[in-house]
């Protein structure tokens, strides 16, 4: 079974050769992995915790009975700033296995082990309303509901359905369950200092990963994606798997073709620059 670097790789490589990616797209994922980024990408009036309490207040209320691989845990914590009066409990659902988003087999495949699928809840410091979720809505594209817009199970609680088997998350007004733990991704491992850097760097997410994506969650207001951004030998920006992504799920739009999910996914709003 591939690792998810393995995949990243080859997925970029399929999507070059039928030009919809830049020329230049290619070596940033030989380079070495660092965590030191990430936490970097954390301003000075954001501090992290985690609020196993608040975490369970807000933890989505998931339909998961149809899955072959169950969540082991929602990893995640609480983002606060000295300059809002708003929260984010940042969640990422973790599993063992992936199964991955190309429609070819064997060589071709895309599934990996282990799968981590993110979602954010904005709530109001003082009220404890919830304000907003953005959720991975198609292989980390991000999918956005204002509170009208997500049944909120005891008012806190966004109600999702996993799809199977990539495990994004669809809009439900399907009662799930909440039995899936709270864990902390700053705890510590036997090999790393923090649950984080263990994912980023063992678990490879930091050649997939944006970098301010936990550490500075507001920042998803202004992106498509949890998707990181490559720059090209020309200095402009590109993520080259949100475009992978795209891609599918336009592919998705044509009858009778349905990859990774598309067609039971949310819609993907665009983001207004």
């Amino acid at each position: 079974m591939p690792t998810r670097r393995d995949v990243l790789k080859m997925s970029a490589s399929a999507l070059a050769a039928t030009s919809l990616a830049s020329s230049t797209a290619g070596a940033d994922e030989d380079e070495a992995l660092s965590a030191a980024p990430y936490w970097e990408a954390r301003p000075d009036h954001v501090t992290l915790s985690f609020d196993e309490q608040v975490l369970e207040r807000y933890k989505p209320m998931v339909v998961i009975d149809h899955l072959q691989y169950t969540p082991n845990a929602f990893y995640g914590w609480i983002a606060r700033s000295s300059h809002r009066d708003t929260a984010i409990a940042v969640y990422w659902a973790d599993y063992d296995r992936q199964e991955g988003l190309s429609p070819f087999g064997g060589a071709l495949s895309d599934s990996h082990l282990g799968d981590h699928e993110p979602c954010i809840v904005q709530f109001h410091e003082d009220t404890g309303q919830v304000l907003g979720v953005t959720y991975s809505a198609y292989h980390w594209l991000a999918g956005r509901a204002p509170t009208y817009g997500i049944p909120l199970y005891e008012e806190t609680h966004p109600q999702f359905y996993v799809v199977k088997p990539w495990h994004q998350y669809a809009i439900t007004a399907e009662e799930g369950v909440l039995d899936v733990p709270v864990k902390s991704l700053l705890a510590s491992t036997p090999d790393f200092e923090t649950r984080y850097d263990e994912w980023l760097i063992a678990d490879e997410l930091a050649n997939a990963l944006f970098v301010g994506a936990n550490t500075n969650p507001w920042s998803l207001a202004t992106r498509e994606s949890w998707w990181k951004d490559t720059t090209t030998a020309l200095g402009l920006g590109y993520s080259r798997y949100e475009s992978i992504a795209k891609f599918y799920k336009r592919l998705s739009s044509i009858p009778f073709t349905d990859y990774g999910g598309a067609e039971v996914s949310d819609e993907i709003p665009e983001v207004d620059d």
